[in-house]
């Protein structure tokens, strides 16, 4: 192949995606615009506010010449979707005052501009099945998912409901890594003996179950005797969507359906913090003034938005406690509309089937949980936070991925989603090396 061809080749690689990540750029640089016209009205604007945009864009094409450059064929959809989510979520953080959480200027929070090389360095770092790599020390993250939230316990600051660990970071969202590793390479190494061409109560089947338990129970307790309903629940969904993929049993599926009811009611009625949610939730005009203020305000915000919304920086997400990090969703629909809000969560979604199909392309066990199980944890977080938002369930204080603030939190779905971008290169590989 001359030269030339070669350089044309080079350019031409993973075209899509460059165009996608063109369009990202633009609905980002709106978004964008939009908050500079509120802070020009508000303090004048200052250089580092067109420098946070101009950081963000250059990671995000640097992220895709990292992939071109590794020659990396994985799914070309996954790094526009992952970078639009983030773009948005920087835009409204900077949109409701936030700015000072991603100042350009402190390193530890670079990780909300850099999300889009982080996911590209992370799905190159572990393609061509070098994902198993992370299957090799699974004691090691059974460990780790049970210490995390035992040093929370000892260790961690309250601070406005939540738990945080040193510089305010939340130790909680890196549990949730741990715990997908762990129950996947439990799945992996036992899963067997629950194959649905099996019997369910068989003897062996009975030492799994008790084996996969002792697992997973002693962390969502923890997590509870914290007041963090919100990882219990994720845990306890994400274990439950490993054993169906693992086994193929939906019997799973019913028997956690139960516990979830079980457990709501018993939180509700034991629990002060469960009964003032539960007040909140169910009958929040009954308590405007202190419980039910934010669901309230929320509400209006979303009444207000319509279908296409106010506009952005028109709206009023100030009236909201705490908007920039629970309630961004509200923000969202209350400037964009049903149509702008419908789209977020439709990219979610999106991310969400991108990874259940390159699962579903793999040949390997583990990785084809481990797809799965970072598809479930990104769209049952977004569930969990708009469900809220919207008065669905309770809120449950979890953040909305990519869009919250939080630099743990965008870190741990960044590689999620770099993982779900390997696994899709991994059968491409396959593909390529398998005899014709």
């Amino acid at each position: 192949m001359s030269r030339r061809a070669k350089q044309r080749r080079y350019f031409l690689a993973r075209s899509d995606e460059f165009w996608l990540l063109c369009i990202t750029m633009a609905v980002v640089t709106w978004l964008f615009l939009g908050g500079m016209s509120v802070r020009m009205n508000d303090n004048g604007l200052d250089p580092v506010d067109w420098l946070l945009p101009g950081v963000f864009f250059l990671s995000v094409f640097a992220a895709h010449g990292l992939l071109v450059f590794a020659g990396s064929r994985a799914d070309e959809t996954i790094l526009p979707v992952g970078s639009i989510l983030v773009g948005i979520g920087l835009a409204y953080q900077y949109r409701l005052g936030g700015s000072a959480a991603i100042d350009i200027h402190d390193a530890g929070k670079l990780v909300l501009l850099m999300s889009p090389l982080v996911i590209a360095a992370v799905s190159i770092l572990f393609r061509r099945n070098r994902l198993e790599w992370l299957r090799k020390p699974g004691w090691f993250w059974v460990v780790l998912t049970i210490a995390i939230p035992v040093a929370m316990l000892f260790w961690g600051v309250d601070y406005r409901g939540s738990r945080f660990g040193p510089m305010r970071t939340t130790p909680a969202e890196y549990g949730k890594l741990a715990a997908l590793l762990a129950y996947t390479f439990i799945l992996c190494r036992y899963g067997d003996s629950l194959d649905k061409q099996r019997k369910l109560f068989s003897a062996e089947a009975n030492r799994a179950h008790r084996l996969i338990s002792a697992v997973w129970i002693p962390a969502p307790f923890l997590y509870a005797m914290h007041r963090d309903l919100g990882i219990v629940l994720i845990s306890a969904v994400l274990i439950l969507a490993l054993l169906h993929t693992a086994t193929g049993r939906r019997v799973y599926w019913l028997a956690g359906i139960t516990g979830a009811v079980a457990g709501g009611w018993l939180f509700r009625s034991y629990v002060s913090r469960g009964a003032v949610r539960f007040q909140a939730w169910l009958e929040p005009f009954d308590h405007p003034a202190d419980a039910g203020y934010q669901i309230i305000q929320s509400l209006f915000a979303l009444f207000h938005g319509e279908v296409i919304g106010r506009g952005v920086g028109e709206g009023f997400p100030r009236k909201i406690p705490l908007v920039h990090t629970d309630f961004v969703y509200a923000s969202i629909a209350e400037e964009t509309g049903l149509l702008g809000s419908g789209l977020v969560l439709f990219l979610f979604f999106y991310l969400s089937r991108r990874a259940m199909a390159a699962a579903g392309r793999s040949e390997s066990l583990f990785q084809i949980l481990l797809a799965t199980g970072a598809g479930t944890l990104i769209w049952v977080q977004v569930l969990l936070n708009v469900g809220g938002v919207i008065k669905l369930i309770p809120m449950t204080g979890v953040p909305l991925p990519f869009i919250s603030l939080g630099g743990s939190a965008t870190l741990v779905f960044s590689i999620l989603t770099g993982w779900i971008l390997a696994v899709s290169d991994v059968r491409d590989e396959v593909k390529r090396s398998a005899p014709k």
